[in-house]
């Protein structure tokens, strides 16, 4: 199906599944809803928690309250919930779905690999990053602790786990330079690789799963913009900043990303995003700040404006498989949400901050 340095894929046959679609429904039924954020965000974390264990994730509350507490026993909680909700999801699958939603929840190994990445050689116990791992769809949890034990980017990259997350990749994967390698070129080569995997399927799939393509191409925009915004504030040129993007994009053709990319500096580059993309509405608003130097006011408007995609998938066609990967989405915010929540309760940071942060 695929070797190391071409990626070949078949064409999928996504039939219409409506056993798999009606058990979706229900699960997405039991997501949080809006109203309840609000209520959340008066909570303390121990409300937060009995609130929680009233319902889906009682199972895990009542499994890890025995040895957690306080923000670290919601987030393993909801880590375990999710898993759970995705294999489920799989198991409920049958044939290409089944791949299609296999290879969609790499993103989980591959965020997995990033947490271990950036934890390597930190003073953080092996428990603390323990938490916030999730088992994947290729990687147990319980594989995945056998890399906490890495004591180099290097013995991490080099070890058969890191080797077969994205294989027909495998020969570019990034060389130690001496004894270290670099963290940032890492994770690029993870990113642009299983993106660039994904749309190889999404190229593939039958008319009905459009959506699916569009939503994806929509992601990739956004990872580039926030690609090429980090880059112009470090003052990157345009040769060291185009390995970095993922192509080809939805609506920012190759030109507009060498534009911006040689913008003279960040004005230049959030002017041509402004002017140029479909993006200028989450660009202005941002853009004060940004030419501060804080390009969080940007990231939460292109994260909302992705988010608000994918729940609309949740109701698009409801025999594709549209629903289905709207609900894995959805089912990620909620637990990005719910972090979010906890832990700035835990730290006593302000409501304020908590509401600007979340995606409803």
């Amino acid at each position: 199906m695929k070797n190391e340095e071409t990626i070949t894929i078949d064409r999928l046959k996504l039939n219409r599944d409506p056993y798999l679609n009606t058990r979706v429904r229900v699960m997405s039924s039991k997501l949080i809803a809006k109203d309840q954020y609000h209520r959340l965000m008066k909570m303390t974390s121990a409300e937060i928690s009995h609130f929680l264990e009233e319902g889906e994730y009682k199972k895990q509350i009542d499994e890890f309250a025995v040895r957690h507490t306080g923000a670290d026993l919601i987030e393993v909680a909801l880590n375990d919930n999710a898993s759970e909700c995705f294999q489920k999801v799989i198991y409920l699958s049958k044939g290409d779905t089944k791949e299609l939603i296999q290879k969609y929840l790499l993103r989980i190994d591959i965020a997995n690999m990033k947490t271990i990445l950036r934890n390597i050689g930190s003073d953080m116990p092996e428990d603390e990053i323990a938490l916030r791992l999730m088992s994947g769809c290729n990687i147990k949890k319980k594989n995945l602790l056998k890399l906490l034990k890495k004591k180099t980017i290097s013995d991490l990259v080099e070890d058969p786990m890191f080797q077969n997350i994205l294989p027909h990749a495998k020969s570019s994967i990034p060389k130690p330079e001496g004894d270290n390698l670099n963290l940032a070129s890492v994770e690029n080569w993870l990113d642009i690789n299983y993106y660039r995997y994904l749309m190889g399927i999404a190229d593939n799939l039958p008319k009905h799963a459009s959506e699916f393509k569009t939503f994806l191409r929509n992601e990739i925009d956004i990872l580039n913009i926030n690609t090429l915004l980090i880059m112009k504030k470090e003052g990157l040129e345009q040769k060291e900043i185009m390995p970095l993007l993922i192509q080809p994009a939805a609506d920012i053709s190759l030109p507009v990303l060498e534009s911006v990319a040689q913008a003279k500096d960040i004005e230049g580059a959030l002017d041509i995003l402004i002017d140029k993309t479909s993006y200028s509405d989450e660009i202005k608003s941002g853009k004060e700040e940004a030419l501060k130097g804080s390009l969080k006011v940007i990231r939460r408007g292109l994260d909302r404006r992705l988010m608000k995609k994918a729940y609309l998938l949740l109701h698009k066609h409801p025999l594709t498989i549209a629903p289905v990967l709207g609900y894995i989405l959805a089912k990620e915010v909620e637990v990005r949400n719910l972090k979010l929540i906890s832990r700035a309760k835990s730290l006593n940071l302000p409501e304020k901050f908590i509401e600007e942060n979340l995606i409803l």
